[in-house]
């Protein structure tokens, strides 16, 4: 399994963290916020045609929901910016989250066979390998890395540590336990905590559309 596990950990983190990082770039932390709303449909989606689940009675309700969360928070978005950046940085982003879905799905079925720690660490090591070999064919390899300010390390140990590996690790855990296009719909959070931190953090305009949007995809995860 080990060139399917390699292409898998290619897309669902290398390509997944450019798009979903140039969106980031291209439309603020709070359109990230609100491109993810969608990504809980998509794996929802991914998880039913994957793992062939049967899809819970309030899925469609839930779903509804979820697409008219993620088109008020659009509309609020474009409100306060122009459609280009807010249509750009939803296009990066949904496209990523296709192949973060695609690693989320198959963790279930490799897992049968491998240790659910080896499946992350092949994937995530296939990811820094190709990154690196992009960076180098490119010729932007990172300067002045070990001149890094101390908070800096601290935040990329952060990253590393629980973004990167435990947050994962818990999240296909949780998948041996729950239904995929259940468990997807928790997502909703990730949205609401990036709106809500890119409000606080960075003073980025928030609007009524924009609450609208957010309360629908609280309801939707409910």
């Amino acid at each position: 399994h080990l060139p399917y596990l390699i292409l898998l950990g290619v897309l669902a983190y290398a390509v997944d963290s450019l798009g979903t990082l140039y969106g980031l770039k291209t439309g603020g932390v709070l359109n990230f916020g609100l491109a993810s709303s969608m990504n809980t449909v998509i794996t929802a989606l991914m998880s039913l045609m994957i793992l062939k689940e049967t899809p819970s009675r309030n899925f469609p309700l839930a779903c509804l929901l979820s697409v008219a969360g993620g088109v008020l928070l659009f509309l609020g978005k474009y409100d306060i910016s122009t459609f280009q950046i807010a249509a750009l940085s939803l296009v990066l982003i949904w496209g990523a989250y296709v192949f973060e879905a695609l690693g989320f799905t198959y963790s279930k079925k490799f897992t049968r066979t491998i240790p659910l720690t080896e499946y992350l660490a092949i994937l995530q090591l296939s990811a820094a390998a190709f990154m690196w070999t992009l960076s180098l064919g490119t010729q932007r390899l990172p300067v002045g890395l070990f001149e890094m300010p101390l908070n800096a390390w601290l935040a990329l140990g952060f990253v590393v540590i629980f973004s990167c590996c435990l947050c994962y690790l818990a999240l296909y855990w949780l998948l041996n336990h729950i239904e995929g296009h259940r468990l997807a719909f928790f997502d909703c959070f990730h949205t609401l905590a990036a709106c809500f931190f890119g409000t606080l953090f960075f003073q980025e305009p928030y609007n009524l559309t924009m609450f609208a949007g957010g309360t629908m995809l609280l309801f939707a995860a409910i």
